[in-house]
């Protein structure tokens, strides 16, 4: 690295401490995206204290759903290296250290890929624009926490490749298979096929647009490093894959749901103005913001034309092509195109298809590079001079018009503007009244308004730079400064905190159910006890907030209620309405002895046990909330005397049992009986249990639709239930397999080619 270099990474760590200084300077500060609040928060929590207590990963989380299997969901991340700091630290220190790293490596891993083929300066811009995107800074405010760290990284693994097609080598080969098993580990395998789809691409336009002398080494090569990734990977891939046929999130496979976020052609217009449709306090935009909000400023738009139209490098065209290749596939079902991947083998199984809109971005940061490197050497003629001050003239005055017109109009704006709320209220009922959303219908216009200002202006600074300073370095520092502020401008604003004690405290519901003796399950159809802070309090949920569980639970729960027997994602079972139960024998085998209701309940099987006035978090509104105990809920581990019940919730005879260890992989319990029977666990059975009867391996039955037995003769026992998938253990030894020979092979080809060295020894 050159001296340059070093200064510009030094300075991306400045802006991204910048960017982050008011979180970080505030100890107790916690940020509030969404999910990581709701899902992350919590699963960490949950990696801490498991292995703080047992010295072990949860493979299994007990805490809702009545158990899954954590190693084989989509949303967990146990391998990411970073990670592990979990294990020993408590999460809620890490998340603004870990969020400033992130974006810090998205501005390196950029600056790096764009140095390939650029000056300092310019590769300094297309990291800035990358690390400050709305794209990836979006996403700590949405709080989709596996989606913002690949989006980080991804830069690498092109810089990777970049690299291994200069000189394929089997070093070379080795760093894209390391940092391809690096990205597996954050665990979003969609956003990782997006980008192995685009990499793929990318790699077969940039052969085709230049005479590749190489191509036979480069494709051993990188089939090599994807043989390699997977191998290093495996023990993220095989459970996850084998938990598949058990979990809901691949059951939704219809055509709605494989295209749900697909990018509406009406959010084309946030490229332009990111607050077209309110900003993100008051967004009303045709779609979720989090996922679809992807500004990248207007001045990398004028660099990216810049490139188009006066660059000319190899690596020019195929970026072009693979920009438009994804914004057409984000575009998902708004055009033909993203019918016909859909009868690719793999697509089926992802919806968002606008999530590859990353791979736009990333284009874009890159030409704008390239953009801004040829402003920087070539001198207009007075002609493309004056044809550029009347098209960025002309741009600026539009906007002022646009101005005029927002201000001329406001009324019949306001107007408008109630009447299209008031209409997506009644078609999509929102938890607050609607008389409390009308007054931000003003505010919206406000951000419209005010976004059209700064439009202007930067238009107008625009059209002076190329008037005075094009083809000088003082007009492209000066537009480097310019797109700095404009990102910061919009997005410093997403990276919010709050203290920690008002994310997480101040909930009554859960300090009375914390209080209360024994184990037992929450069903919350109030919504007014999150997972976050319920594990915070060792209280276990019959729901939760995951997008993953398992179908037997899905079965189950729908048929407490008699919801619809179709799988979704998200359990039906929170709407529960207790006075017209369907099976409560089901649900009292589930150990549910506390429901919360937001309403009084004539059910005679139901006790009010506790109610209390309280601020609802999630929704910021101030509710009642009661809740009910159970009064014939089953203990969580209880002995069934007699033959096997075909109706375990209906055996009219129960024993009590002893739950003596109770841990997310394992579960020891105590019986004495005078009589054969089942020894049933209101827990979901699963395939990766194990059962032991006084240490000796027993038989682990599945009854009445998903639940844990395990058959005992008269007596006393000990039993004990164990989780330990094949599928991980098999992962586990493939991947430690995998690094062995990865070092073997890092040690024993220095920087030869991969079929170089075969030709010498021969």
């Amino acid at each position: 690295m050159q001296r340059q270099d070093w200064y510009a990474v030094a300075a991306l760590a400045l802006i991204a401490v910048a960017m982050f200084l008011p979180a970080l300077s505030t100890p107790q500060a916690f940020p509030t995206g969404y999910d990581i609040v709701r899902q992350r928060s919590y699963f960490f929590t949950v990696l801490h204290n498991s292995f703080q207590q047992t010295g072990a990963l949860p493979l299994w989380d007990p805490y809702t759903f009545a158990g899954y299997s954590a190693i084989a969901s989509p949303h967990e991340q146990f391998f990411f290296p970073l990670h592990l700091l979990v294990l020993l630290i408590p999460p809620d220190y890490l998340f603004f250290p870990l969020l400033l790293l992130f974006v810090f490596f998205a501005g390196v891993s950029t600056y790096a890929l764009a140095r390939r083929w650029l000056l300092p300066l310019p590769a300094f811009a297309s990291a800035l624009i990358y690390m400050l995107s709305g794209t990836l800074l979006a996403k700590i405010r949405n709080g989709v926490f596996s989606y913002f760290e690949l989006i980080a990284l991804l830069p690498l693994l092109f810089f990777a490749v970049e690299r291994l097609l200069e000189r394929p080598t089997m070093r070379r080969s080795l760093q894209v298979s390391l940092v391809a098993a690096l990205l597996l580990t954050i665990n979003n395998l969609q956003l990782f096929f997006y980008g192995c789809l685009a990499l793929g691409l990318y790699v077969l336009l940039r052969m085709s647009y230049t005479k590749w002398p190489q191509v036979g080494k480069v494709v051993q090569a990188l089939c090599l490093a994807g043989i390699l990734s997977l191998f290093l990977a495996a023990v993220v891939l095989i459970p996850l894959f084998a938990g598949t046929s058990q979990g809901t999130i691949a059951q939704e496979t219809d055509f709605a749901f494989q295209t749900e976020g697909s990018l509406s052609p009406q959010t084309l217009a946030l490229f332009i103005l990111p607050w077209a449709f309110g900003s993100p306090e008051r967004y009303f935009g045709p779609q979720p913001w989090g996922v679809l909000y992807n500004f990248i400023g207007i001045i990398p738009l004028f660099l990216t034309l810049c490139a188009i139209l006066y660059a000319r490098n190899a690596v020019i065209k195929p970026l072009l092509w693979l920009g438009g290749f994804a914004l057409l596939f984000s575009l998902g079902k708004y055009t033909p195109f993203y019918r016909l991947l859909l009868a690719l083998p793999g697509f089926s199984f992802f919806r968002f298809p606008s999530k590859m809109m990353v791979i736009f971005v990333l284009v874009v940061a890159l030409l704008s590079g390239f953009g801004l490197q040829q402003l920087g050497k070539m001198q207009l003629t007075a002609h493309q001079k004056k044809w550029w001050k009347i098209f960025f003239w002309t741009c600026a005055l539009l906007a002022m018009l646009f101005v005029v017109v927002l201000i001329a109009a406001k009324s019949p704006i306001l107007v408008h503007g109630q009447s299209l709320l008031t209409d997506r209220y009644q078609t999509e009922p929102r938890d607050r009244p609607l008389e409390q959303y009308l007054p931000l219908v003003e505010k919206v216009y406000t951000d419209i308004l005010a976004n059209a200002v700064i439009l202007v202006i930067i238009l107008i600074v625009i059209a002076l730079v190329v008037d005075r300073w094009f083809g000088r370095k003082t007009g492209i520092s000066f537009l480097v400064a310019l797109l700095l502020m404009e990102l910061v401008l919009f997005h410093s604003p997403f990276i919010k905190s709050q203290p920690r004690e008002v994310v997480f405290g101040n909930n009554p519901v859960a300090e009375f159910l914390a209080a209360e003796p024994g184990m037992f399950r929450v069903l919350d159809t109030a919504r007014v006890l999150p997972q976050d802070i319920a594990v915070r309090h060792g209280i276990f949920l019959l729901e939760g907030y995951n997008t993953n569980h398992l179908q037997s639970y899905t079965h189950l729960t729908n048929q407490i209620g008699g919801f619809s027997p179709k799988i979704v994602t998200r359990p039906q079972i929170i709407t529960l309405d207790l006075d017209h139960i369907v099976d409560q024998p089901l649900l009292n085998l589930f150990n549910a002895k506390y429901v919360i209701t937001d309403k009084t309940v004539a059910n005679p099987d139901y006790q009010l046990r506790f109610q209390t006035l309280m601020h609802i978090r999630d929704t910021d509104q101030e509710r009642t909330v009661f809740v009910y105990e159970n009064l014939g809920t089953r203990e969580r581990v209880f002995f069934v005397p007699g033959a096997l019940y075909p109706d375990i919730p209906n055996a009219p005879l129960i024993q009590s049992a002893e739950l003596k260890e109770y841990a997310p992989n394992s579960i020891v319990a105590l019986s004495a009986q005078n009589t054969d029977g089942l020894l049933v666990f209101s827990e979901m059975w699963y395939p990766g249990w194990k059962a032991f009867d006084n240490g000796s391996p027993v038989a682990l039955r599945n009854v009445a639709g998903g639940f844990r037995a395990v058959p005992l003769t008269a007596g006393s026992h000990t039993v004990t239930l164990r989780f330990m998938p094949k599928e991980y253990l098999i992962g586990k030894w493939i991947s430690a397999i995998a690094v062995l020979i990865v070092a073997f092979l890092w040690l024993r080809f220095p920087e030869s080619g991969v079929l170089q060295h075969a030709r010498k020894r021969s």
